[in-house]
């Protein structure tokens, strides 16, 4: 994980309350939002396609990031989202 903002709610069961982690992950080529995994847990929601073959032609093994590019990688999500 690279970055998380705590749970938000889960808006298919707000009866579960802030269950939802809500954050971002990184391998160094992508990044995506840490709630993927709890919703194809949860209900069987596929990921991107596209995301799926990035993972699968890494053989499913996770990427260890230097702090350098965990710096650049979180510095990238910032800009994305905040401008």
């Amino acid at each position: 994980m690279l970055m998380s903002a705590g749970n938000i709610i889960d808006p298919l069961g707000v009866e579960k309350g802030p269950v939802v982690p809500f954050g971002f992950s990184t391998d160094g080529e992508w990044a995506w939002p840490t709630y993927w995994a709890y919703f194809v847990r949860e209900y069987g929601v596929s990921a991107p396609d596209d995301f799926m073959e990035h993972v699968k032609s890494r053989g499913f093994v996770p990427t260890d990031l230097t702090d350098e590019q965990a710096q650049q990688a979180a510095d990238g999500i910032q800009k994305a989202l905040y401008g």
